[in-house]
């Protein structure tokens, strides 16, 4: 059973790398989580918010950017057309209300916005109120409401004032191409449509939605993947993303990319998730990558699914996006997985892990490859094909006769023992 994360855009994990500076915080913000999905006072409201709380320390580990603050705008004192003034334009995370405004003005005859011709689309804001933003911080408005998919995530900004006003609520001091905003919005299906695993320290039950992956997806669009920012969309072409770091990643690492794409398949030309399986599709058709840190090879987060049950986490594509939409990446969390056969961690693939695979064979895991716990003739295989892999490298060693003599009479073994059956 897949669940659906997502259809529109509004405008291991939980061990995390040490934190470079400088690096934005992710904050979350509850004052509209009027339907109490994030109750503090609850068992599954408390797990949510250290779930989501989680979810947002990643990404603040991740990137390294700064953020120019947005300042308080004193009310009393506006410019022409009682302006400088701004509005943070949201889906209400606990009412599902879309194109809820707040604006930083006192009132609505501050609000320079409720000036303008009708023709602009304007009206009075929702909310009026101090809405400035610390440097460095990156604000999530967080909720749970009535949903048709299992999250949704976001942001919208309007400003209204001098070049140099405007520029700082759009760009937060960043270089013009790069993306950047002040914050946004995500809410989660609190319906009773999808039957949630709150914690994201325990494995996901079966039968149940991964909050923390759904999370990781919502903050994802709210920094920009998949949306339909300038930044993202000068990638767009057609129904493919061409961002040259996140398709490189692709390319390495998918056994279905070709090695001759020019874009990462998104689901359409307007719709820019990775693309999963279309029904009835073998599930290989998804986009797939390594999970950061490891040669895990999982799909894609920013997909538009999520098999319950199951836990998705940011993978090497989805990360290298937001690299590619301007974002400064924590070297750390986006380095090249080392290879599983790289036995001695000395980067390389050589002839060190032979020696070591040779020592550990049949005694302990120190040249497990596959990950199943043991050192036998299946990992040295994975090192054999690593080390031929390589360029510039003399023959391929052999391992020590005895250790060869012991494969091939188990293999015989075996081989007995299933004509025996």
């Amino acid at each position: 059973m897949r669940a659906v994360l997502c259809l529109g855009i509004f405008a291991a994990h939980v061990a995390l790398a040490a934190r470079f500076a400088p690096a934005i915080e992710v904050v979350i913000d509850y004052r509209y989580d009027t339907a109490n999905f994030f109750d503090a006072t609850t068992a599954n409201g408390s797990k949510a918010r250290a779930t989501i709380e989680a979810a947002a320390d990643f990404f603040s580990n991740l990137i390294t950017d700064s953020l120019a603050a947005i300042p308080y705008t004193d009310p009393n004192t506006p410019g022409g057309s009682n302006t400088p003034v701004w509005r943070q334009s949201i889906t209400h995370p606990g009412t599902g209300q879309t194109g809820y405004e707040i604006s930083s003005a006192a009132n609505a005859s501050q609000d320079g916005f409720n000036d303008l011709p009708p023709e602009y689309g304007y009206s009075e804001a929702d909310e009026y109120r101090d809405i400035q933003i610390a440097a460095n911080q990156f604000l999530i408005y967080a909720g749970g409401s009535s949903l048709t998919v299992s999250g949704l995530g976001g942001t919208g900004v309007a400003y209204y004032g001098s070049e140099t006003f405007n520029n700082l609520i759009d760009q937060r001091g960043k270089p013009t191409g790069e993306y950047s905003t002040w914050g946004g919005f995500v809410t989660f299906d609190n319906d009773g449509d999808n039957n949630w695993h709150y914690d994201y320290t325990t494995n996901v039950v079966p039968g149940r939605i991964d909050l923390y992956s759904v999370a990781l997806h919502e903050i994802g669009h709210v920094l920009g993947l998949n949306g339909n920012s300038d930044e993202w969309n000068q990638y767009q072409v057609g129904s493919e993303w061409q961002g040259p770091q996140a398709l490189a990643a692709w390319i390495a690492q998918d056994p279905n990319a070709s090695p001759t794409a020019t874009g990462i398949p998104t689901e359409s030309t307007l719709d820019h998730h990775w693309d999963n399986n279309p029904p009835g599709m073998p599930q290989v058709d998804a986009v797939q990558s390594y999970v950061l840190g490891t040669t895990t090879l999982q799909e894609s987060a920013m997909d538009p699914k999520i098999t319950v049950g199951e836990r998705k986490l940011f993978t090497y594509v989805d990360a290298l996006a937001l690299a590619d939409l301007g974002w400064e990446l924590n070297p750390a969390m986006i380095a090249p997985p080392s290879d599983p056969a790289d036995f001695s961690g000395n980067g390389t693939v050589d002839s060190a892990d032979l020696a070591m695979w040779e020592l550990a064979y049949g005694a302990t895991a120190g040249g497990d490859a596959n990950g199943d716990g043991l050192s036998n003739g299946a990992d040295l295989l994975l090192w054999q094909r690593a080390y031929a892999g390589q360029p510039s490298l003399a023959p391929v060693p052999e391992p020590a006769a005895w250790v060869l003599a012991t494969i091939v009479a188990i293999a015989a073994g075996a081989v007995r023992r299933r004509a025996a059956t």
